[in-house]
């Protein structure tokens, strides 16, 4: 492409690796026929079979005008397992705080050894984020300085904020062909949201 697309001048980037240690930096590099910069986070280590790493980068555009200081540090990490196979992450912005949970290893609370279908129940498959407790996917919990809160979630059979229950799907009766017989099961939902407060 000899007539390569242009960034506009007046907006930025912010790019930020919170609670890395790791090495950062930034590179000048051709890309498509135009110079671009390249910022980088990098990790050298011994990795096994089964085993995670996990990385988070939050990006916030802004105006060139506005102060970038003032964007700053507005993500943090509540909790990464040791496993690094869920990561919860906390943000806060114009007087709002959206709690975010990823979970990072699907088959993650996933019921093994068991004939019995489905393969996650919510009190055996629910995974502790801090203050989301979930089975999903991927959920938020968002509150503001008015107006009512809003969570959601994709993936999931429900999810707890503090401790009080958002949303739970109903339960249904679930046939289990190794017994011929049914039984009562949670079931996930792909996605749901609401309010709350």
């Amino acid at each position: 492409d000899t007539n390569p697309i242009i960034n506009r001048k007046e907006l930025a980037l912010l790019i930020e690796f919170p609670g890395s240690g790791r090495q950062t930096g930034h590179e000048t590099i051709r890309r498509c026929y135009a110079d671009s910069e390249m910022v980088y986070e990098l990790d050298s280590s011994q990795v096994r079979a089964g085993t995670m790493n996990c990385f988070v980068t939050v990006l916030t555009p802004f105006a060139l005008d506005e102060q970038s200081a003032r964007l700053k540090r507005r993500v943090k990490i509540i909790r990464l397992t040791q496993e690094k196979d869920c990561l919860s992450l906390q943000y806060e912005a114009d007087g709002r705080t959206c709690h975010l949970a990823y979970k990072l290893d699907l088959d993650k609370g996933l019921i093994s050894g068991s004939r019995d279908f489905p393969k996650y129940e919510w009190d055996r498959s629910r995974l502790d984020y801090g203050p989301i407790h979930t089975d999903a996917d991927f959920s938020f919990v968002r509150q503001g300085p008015a107006g009512p809160g809003r969570y959601g979630f994709v993936n999931g059979c429900g999810i707890l904020y503090d401790g009080a229950s958002l949303f739970r799907t109903p339960q249904m009766s679930s046939y289990q062909f190794h017994s011929s017989s049914f039984r009562t099961a949670d079931h996930k939902w792909r996605a749901w949201d609401g309010s709350f407060g």
